[in-house]
Parts: C-alpha cells; sequence; structure tokens
C-alpha cells in the first residue's frame, strides 16, 4: 500500500532538497533510499540526515515493500528486482522493477543493467501523467500516443491532466471504442508545436485519411472526445512561424460522442467527420456532437460528412475561412443529415 494509505501525507521536497512538516502524519521523502520519515513539526534544511535528531522510518509501515522514487533515481539501479516504487514525478505513478525488458522512457524505464520498471496501472483508467505528459515536453505526441495504445485493448479511458498552459502536442491516432478525457475545455488544451510535420492535425482517428470520401462503412466507431482544447497553431499576423496545413480534428466513423470541446485556429478545417450510408446496419449510427465551439480556422471550421442522422447540440462556429479575404467557410454540410439544435455560426470581422 501508499503512505497515503498507511495514514501518511507525503509532502513536498525531499531531505537532499528540504521541506516543511507540519503535522504530525507529515513524512518526508529522502530520494537516495526511497524511504519517507515522520518527524518534528517544522521545516527541514537541505542535507538533513534523517536517521538522526528524531525522525522516524515510516517505510516498514507499507507491508508491500513499496518506495517512492523518481525518474533519474530509478535510472540510477539502486532499486532491485521485485521493488514496488511509486514514482513521485509521474504523478505518483506505479511501477514494478523487474528482471530484463526494453525500456522507452514512458512505461517502461530504465532501472539500471538488466532490469525495467514497467508501469503497473491502477483501477479503470489511464493518466497520461503516469506516463511523462507533461507541460515541459517539446511534444507529448508520442505520449499520448502510447497512452492510447496501452488502453486500446484494455477499453480504459485516457486522462489527461490539467495545465496553465497548452501541452504542445502533435499527431497521435485513436481508434475504435478509444476514449480521452481532458480535465475541461479550458484546463487541457492541446497545441501543435511549429515543427509538428503533420500540421495542425492533433486528433485523427485511424486510416482517416484514406477512408475519407470512400463511403466505406469502415472506421473508428464508438470514439469518445470530452473535456479539452485543440489549437492547431496557424499561422497567422502575429505568429509567422506558425503551421500552414493540417486539420485540428479528423473523424470517419460512427456512433461517436463529442463532447465540451474547442477548435481554435486550424489551419485548414477546424473539425471534419464522415462515414458511410450505413445501408445494411444492424445497430444506430448516429454521432452525438455537444457543446462545440470552432473558431478562427483556415478552411471550413466543420465539414460535416456524417456521421448520417447526427445530433448536433450547442455547437458554435465563427470567424473561419480565414486564409482567403473576406471569406465566411463556419459550417459545410458535405453529406448526410443530421438533427441540429441551439447552432450558432457568425464572423467577428476580425481577422486573428
Amino acid at each position: 500500500r501508499s503512505y497515503a494509505e498507511a495514514g501518511y501525507n507525503l509532502v513536498d521536497g525531499s531531505f537532499e532538497v528540504g521541506g516543511t512538516l507540519v503535522n504530525a502524519n507529515d513524512v518526508l521523502l529522502q530520494e537516495s533510499s526511497g524511504k519517507a520519515f515522520s518527524g518534528p513539526v517544522g521545516p527541514v534544511s537541505a542535507g538533513t540526515n534523517p536517521t538522526s535528531a528524531g525522525f522516524v522510518d515510516r517505510g516498514g509501515e507499507l507491508l508491500r515493500n513499496e518506495l517512492f522514487a523518481t525518474v533519474s533515481s530509478v535510472s540510477a539501479g539502486g532499486y532491485g528486482v521485485g521493488a514496488k516504487l511509486t514514482i513521485t514525478d509521474r504523478d505518483n505513478a506505479r511501477f514494478n522493477v523487474v528482471a530484463g525488458g526494453i525500456p522507452n522512457g514512458i512505461d517502461i524505464l530504465n532501472a539500471g543493467t538488466g532490469k525495467t520498471a514497467t508501469l503497473v496501472i491502477v483501477g479503470n483508467e489511464l493518466k497520461a501523467s503516469w506516463l511523462g505528459f507533461k507541460l515541459s515536453n517539446p511534444d507529448n505526441a508520442p505520449i499520448l500516443q502510447r497512452a492510447v495504445d496501452i488502453a486500446r485493448p484494455l477499453k480504459y479511458p485516457v486522462i489527461m491532466p490539467p495545465g496553465n498552459a497548452p501541452f504542445k502536442c502533435s499527431r497521435v491516432t485513436v481508434y475504435k471504442d478509444t476514449v480521452l478525457r481532458g480535465a475541461g475545455e479550458y484546463l487541457t488544451e492541446l497545441k501543435a508545436p511549429n515543427s509538428a510535420a503533420a500540421g495542425s492535425d492533433i486528433i485523427r482517428s485511424e486510416n482517416a485519411d484514406s477512408l475519407f470520401g470512400t463511403s466505406s462503412e469502415e472506421g473508428a466507431h464508438n470514439l469518445e472526445l470530452s473535456d479539452f482544447s485543440l489549437n492547431g497553431n496557424r499561422q497567422r499576423p502575429g505568429n509567422s512561424s506558425g503551421i500552414t496545413t493540417g486539420t485540428c480534428l479528423k473523424y470517419y466513423g460512427r456512433t461517436n460522442k463529442f463532447k465540451n470541446l474547442r477548435i481554435y485556429h486550424s489551419a485548414d478545417d477546424g473539425m471534419r467527420t464522415e462515414w458511410g450510408a450505413g445501408s445494411g446496419l444492424a445497430e444506430g449510427l448516429e454521432g452525438r456532437f455537444n457543446s462545440i465551439t470552432i473558431g478562427y480556422s483556415g478552411g471550413n471550421g466543420w465539414r460535416f460528412g456524417g456521421p448520417h442522422d447526427s445530433h448536433c447540440d450547442d455547437i458554435i462556429i465563427h470567424t473561419s475561412g480565414q486564409k482567403a479575404t473576406n471569406t465566411y467557410k463556419n459550417l459545410f454540410i458535405e453529406k448526410g443529415n443530421a438533427r441540429w439544435s441551439k447552432v450558432h455560426s457568425y464572423s467577428l470581422f476580425y481577422t486573428d
């Protein structure tokens, strides 16, 4: 079990860098040993030796030999095979040290010669932060892609954390039954990096580019996206190094649920959705689109080609068609029909 499960509160800092114990159940980590100690309430100076001055080792109360560590301390090789680790700089993700393995730096960490530390998923969801998804990364796409790939056979949702700035992220491929959630449309934002080879493409369903225009009944059915924003980083006045091609969200499939999404500054279309006729389908094919805002796209705000009979409610699309002067291209219904309600389409008469 963890220190929290044992009744202790792991505070920020360590004996190596210093910290503060406020309550009797607070414990401070010693990075070199992976153990946490309780002790006298008050500040703990950097470099303090916890084996003296009244500090008490609480590691024995975990009962499962569970240790606190960081990615760098794991790579130093100080943990033996069988060690159960809580990685504090990975949002307290659980990893187990095993013999062998090939580290990828994401869910399989280098644990020293002949050893790796592998991710243990706790509960029935996968947090992207457990794999290293964070604001400081130059591109989070490899990490988010790995999270989606791990969750795919498990049918677990992938959860992205909030951030006080956009998370840089180039293209990620999602699949049938993928569930991808953020912390809120104003709290989790994925922004295409200037260097992204795929341009403004950020979320693309499997094989979407080759399926568009085919009327195929294949596709990434049952995809669920909610509670985040996509920023295509379109080249524009004030952003001369931005991106000139790409669509933030590409989806080919049916029975999807897209909710609480904001899509801005896509170089081409903000969102493109499509599916085939479904004439022989023995179940519903409708997509569900709710509480979606799209703005400042270079091409169409939303290029809609299905799925047929979709339910589209509380939709705002504005100021799109920015690639051409005096062009208004918010909603393009290319084919198919849908049930539309509370749709607001407008232009701010402003080039952004």
